[in-house]
């Protein structure tokens, strides 16, 4: 190769890399501008979604309430390979709707079984997951809440879902919901709510089926490149 050779290599190489360097920051604001909700961590791409519920139980004046109810994934994965669920979150409020203050913790919950356990009994079900978690007392008349939570008071919570079998690829994939609280004659009784539900799907965004043509030339010929991404946006 002459010195005319190497220079025509080296400017082709040059506006290949302006080319190569454009696309990728105009994608980026494209993908930015119509996926808001996306997100990356690690080296997955994960979406928020939140699906509108109304679950509630109120204690009697004695004892425990429990209540059972079924979760319906509202938006199915974005991705293709390796989807999961990695954080579940609720929009929970608790209630004293008793006579006098309760300064105990940890006995009105929210919460939800992965893929196994939502096949079972309802009343069988393990419910290792929690959801929400009344951690302390509460005044008698008093609210705490509507806030966002994911069970952080609880060793077992959804805060990270990752693995844990909420990993339904399809919408309809039914999750048991499990509510308790709890009431003390003459003394509190108790009231959950929640509203809504947020999760974030993850997944590996694939680069497939990638050609160039022609495969061999001359370093002066054109190219042209195809490439298909399943990353949505």
């Amino acid at each position: 190769m002459n010195k005319r050779g190497y220079i025509q290599f080296g400017a082709i190489g040059i506006i290949l890399a302006i080319a190569v360097i454009g696309l990728i920051v105009f994608s980026h604001q494209t993908s930015a501008a119509i996926k808001t909700n996306q997100y990356f961590s690690g080296n997955l791409t994960c979406e928020n979604f939140t699906d509108n519920i109304l679950w509630s139980v109120l204690a009697p004046a004695a004892g425990v309430k429990d209540a059972y109810f079924n979760w319906t994934v509202g938006t199915t994965c974005p991705g293709i390979e390796n989807c999961d669920i990695y954080s579940i979150y609720t929009y929970v409020r608790y209630t004293n709707a008793g006579k006098a203050d309760t300064v105990l913790g940890n006995i009105t919950y929210s919460r939800i079984a992965n893929r196994t356990q939502s096949n079972v009994n309802p009343a069988l079900a393990t419910y290792t997951r929690t959801s929400a978690i009344l951690a302390s007392g509460i005044l008698s008349g008093e609210q705490i809440g509507p806030r966002w939570e994911c069970g952080e008071n609880n060793a077992s919570n959804t805060c990270n879902t990752s693995g844990q079998g909420f990993n339904n690829l399809t919408i309809g994939a039914n999750y048991s919901v499990h509510l308790s609280a709890r009431g003390a004659t003459n003394n509190y009784r108790l009231l959950i709510d929640e509203w809504n539900i947020r999760y974030n799907w993850c997944w590996t965004p694939l680069i497939y089926d990638a050609t160039v043509s022609p495969e061999s030339a001359e370093y002066d010929d054109q190219f042209t490149f195809t490439i298909n991404v399943t990353n949505p946006g």
